[in-house]
């Protein structure tokens, strides 16, 4: 849990709260993309590039930010999480 529930109430009705915007803040994130791309030439006017990119490399687990809704049975606590680990590969011929 990132937040603690008894820290927070509810503003009275018709008022707004005196809750900064960035008091609560989520976990942090880690994140490492990588990215190779070799060309191949076939002769002076054609090349075929070959290009491979992966997004979260190392596949870390990162957190999207708590629920912040007060009477929510999930207050404070992470429902989902950034997407795993991606592979894409480009293969372009040019001419």
């Amino acid at each position: 849990m990132w937040l603690n529930r008894a820290a927070f109430a509810n503003p009275a009705v018709g008022t707004i709260g005196n809750l900064t915007p960035g008091t609560a803040r989520g976990p942090g994130s880690f994140n490492i993309d990588a990215g190779l791309s070799r060309i191949f030439r076939i002769n002076e006017a054609q090349r075929v590039e070959f290009r491979a990119e992966a997004t979260n490399i190392l596949n870390h687990t990162n957190f999207l930010n708590p629920s912040g809704a007060l009477n929510s049975a999930n207050f404070g606590r992470p429902q989902s999480s950034a997407p795993a680990r991606v592979f894409q590969f480009a293969l372009k011929y040019v001419f």
